[in-house]
């Protein structure tokens, strides 16, 4: 078991953790340790730039049966970072970007719909930052569908984009 002081969010203070490391994940440039938590009874994730005074405990532990990364992220394949509460996602993705989609596995229960202009992406996952973000990035070339929330969002975040251009 680890013990290490650990800033849960900027100009907080450190806490004290004792954790039981169950993975490394390095996502989208920086470094995770997935771990449970004794002081919250559940698993943690954990930014390593956000930890300090580290030291290795003489208490062993064995990892969980049972443990998955991908469980704790709804089945779904964008990143470290998840919430509690899983939504049903449809993004569609023009052409110039379809076989690029159709080429990774975003979740368990993924259902690809051939288009005449590109592809229906259909999945359901926890990570609805992660996919708003990722599918930001892909600009023009692809658009949510469902749920109602995240078109919300992401018009939002399109039309606020948009008033930073200067012509």
């Amino acid at each position: 078991i680890l013990v290490f002081d650990y800033q849960s969010e900027w100009n907080t203070p450190f806490e004290r953790r004792l954790v039981h490391p169950y993975q490394l994940v390095f996502d989208n440039g920086a470094w995770y340790l997935l771990g449970y938590a004794e002081e919250r009874n559940g698993v943690r994730t954990f930014s390593l730039s956000r930890i300090k005074n580290i030291a290795l405990t003489s208490t062993r532990f064995q990892l969980p049966d049972s443990w998955d990364y991908r469980s704790i992220h709804g089945n779904s394949f964008f990143g470290v970072f998840a919430g509690s509460e899983s939504f049903h996602f449809k993004i569609k993705f023009l052409s110039e970007f379809a076989l690029w989609a159709t080429e990774r596995k975003w979740a368990n229960d993924q259902q690809v719909i051939e288009l005449p202009d590109g592809i229906l992406l259909e999945f359901t996952s926890s990570q609805y930052g992660k996919v708003i973000e990722f599918l930001l990035s892909k600009g023009s070339y692809a658009y949510p569908l469902e749920p109602p929330q995240l078109v919300k969002d992401w018009e939002w975040h399109v039309k606020e984009m948009n008033t930073h251009i200067s012509v």
